[in-house]
């Protein structure tokens, strides 16, 4: 196969939508691409003869479109520089929670706006509406591509929420313990917590040393960098099960400020250590806010996945450390752990860390969890919305996973959960279909399109006749 068969053969399975097939065409990009998508936004149909004619050529590919595709294509590129598939990433990893967030200052507020607006045009069913949303121009300026820019932005909004919440040992100090002559302080976490959490095994080795290699035996002998760790966001109501005496469960708080998070998940995703930057693309992974995370989890544990690697100011490649090691008590009374092989193990991982533990009472937490459930049964009582009713659903599955059902069948008889669950799913029929693309005016006047056409006929004839538009149909 020669050069120029490559070349064509390169072009056809490219992503090159607008069709540019000139270096002429490439350094005046923007004008096209601005005026094929005003082109379309005037002419969804695309059967003006005298409107399509000259850009007929960069039209090729957007005629395997359905008139409403191409409506969302032609305002995702010309406002937010991204096409179906982008703005589909961007829906699918943020838009569960974005109604809910917090913002800080209009630079955030501006991130949440353009994640709504592309929400509303991907969602949207409605041709004058999309038309109506082409008068929105809120996009912050940036050197990046739009999506790329959004996703960073976005991520590290909903990463601070989940950092600002973590629990940090600080006035709740319950004693001392020793390990290998080595100090070690005991903090209590109590209830109403939240902590980032990662098992390790347990082993005679240093664990430091084991946690801080930078690789892992991969297949043929390779060595892979460890780009990712797999933890979990425990809180009270989900708090890990104990399946061996063999892993120890480690606590990250402080220090995980200069990691990002690059994937959530409500259950086990499985996702490997080592792999590129865009993880969450090829997964079904969805960013929310903690107390969603919280109620959608399933019955064992979420999946937050953690860049563990930074660069330093010398320079250096850094691991992130963990602030704590944490016991989950199983005995009632504080004297009964030394019985526990598990607490040996923890003792020793905190030791080779030089970091404290703290004490999770699991008998604690379940009485907090029973009485929560009890008040919740109560509220939820009338016209509540599906998300409410849900919390409670799920509070009921999470605690009879780890404890059973006997202690609040006064709350949750069977009866009861059944008529829950079917209420959830009517409720939300009724929500999705009160839900609608906001404060937006959907009539559009003939005059109104009259002038963009005329419009859009000058500025083709002005790009003609500079040569930068060919015209040309192939």
């Amino acid at each position: 196969m020669d050069e120029k068969t490559i070349k064509q053969e390169e072009f056809k399975y490219s992503n090159n939508v607008f069709n540019i097939t000139n270096k002429n065409e490439l350094k005046h990009f923007e004008e096209i691409k601005e005026l094929v998508c005003d082109t379309i936004l005037t002419n969804p149909s695309l059967d003006d003869e005298q409107l399509t004619t000259s850009v007929g050529k960069y039209l090729e590919k957007f005629k395997n479109l359905s008139e409403l595709d191409r409506m969302k294509f032609a305002l995702l590129e010309k406002y937010y520089n991204m096409d179906l598939k982008e703005a589909e990433n961007i829906v699918n990893n943020f838009s569960a929670d974005i109604d809910n967030i917090l913002v800080n200052d209009e630079y955030q507020t501006s991130i949440v706006e353009q994640i709504k607006a592309i929400k509303n045009i991907f969602e949207s069913n409605d041709i004058n509406t999309l038309r109506q949303v082409a008068e929105l121009d809120i996009l912050v300026e940036t050197d990046l591509s739009s999506s790329t820019y959004l996703t960073e932005q976005t991520k590290e909004m909903f990463e601070q929420v989940y950092k600002e919440s973590l629990y940090i040992p600080k006035e709740d100090k319950i004693g001392n313990t020793t390990f290998n002559e080595k100090n070690i302080e005991i903090f209590d976490a109590n209830t109403n917590f939240s902590m980032i959490v990662k098992r390790v095994p347990a082993k005679e080795s240093d664990s430091k040393e084991i946690w801080n290699s930078m690789t892992k035996d991969g297949n043929d002998g390779k060595k892979d960098l460890r780009y990712y760790t797999c933890t979990s966001y425990m809180t009270d109501e989900n708090i890990l099960k104990r399946y061996t005496d063999m892993d120890v469960v480690l606590g990250f708080a402080q220090g995980m400020e200069k990691y990002s998070f690059d994937a959530i998940y409500p259950g086990d995703a499985h996702t490997p250590f080592y792999g590129g930057d865009s993880i969450y693309y090829g997964l079904n992974s969805s960013y929310m806010l903690p107390s969603t995370l919280e109620t959608n989890t399933d019955n064992n544990y979420n999946e937050v996945v953690i860049n563990t690697l930074a660069i330093n100011e010398q320079g250096e490649i850094t691991k992130l450390q963990p602030d704590y090691a944490i016991y989950i008590k199983e005995q009632s009374d504080i004297e009964d752990i030394d019985s526990d092989p598990l607490w040996e193990k923890t003792k020793k991982v905190a030791s080779d860390f030089g970091i404290p533990i703290v004490i999770v009472d699991k008998k604690r937490i379940k009485e907090s969890e029973k009485t929560k459930i009890s008040s919740m049964s109560d509220e939820i009582k009338g016209d509540k919305s599906s998300d409410d009713v849900l919390k409670f659903v799920k509070k009921v599955e999470h605690y009879t996973s780890r404890y059973g059902r006997e202690d609040i069948l006064e709350y949750t008889p069977e009866d009861r959960m059944e008529f829950l669950a079917k209420y959830i799913e009517r409720k939300r029929i009724k929500e999705k279909e009160n839900t609608s693309i906001p404060n937006m005016d959907t009539t559009i006047t003939m005059e109104q399109l009259v002038d963009n056409r005329q419009t859009i006929l000058r500025r083709q004839a002005e790009l003609k006749d500079k040569n930068i538009i060919t015209g040309e149909e192939r």
